[in-house]
């Protein structure tokens, strides 16, 4: 249930920068909303301990959106640079 949490909150971080970034493109729209998703599981599994996460809790809610918000920010930055 936990890892359902983590990427629903990571998928509503990408959203919202998808928003914030006023991007037009839906491509880009949904690409921002697996990278949170992405983002957020990731800093679970590798600061949380894995993927076997039974309980959510205020620390694990905040790790996920700091994983999904630097994640995003590393695809935007990559993106405007490598990719033009």
């Amino acid at each position: 249930m936990a890892l359902i949490v983590l990427l629903t909150l990571g998928s509503a971080i990408g959203w919202l920068a998808a928003i914030l970034l006023r991007q037009d493109s839906v491509t880009q729209s949904f690409a921002n909303i697996a990278i949170g998703a992405v983002g957020a599981l990731a800093s679970h599994v590798i600061v949380g301990g894995g993927f076997a996460a039974s309980s959510i809790d205020p620390e694990a809610l905040l790790l996920g959106g700091i994983g999904a918000g630097l994640f995003l920010a590393v695809a935007t930055v990559f993106r405007r640079r490598v990719l033009g």
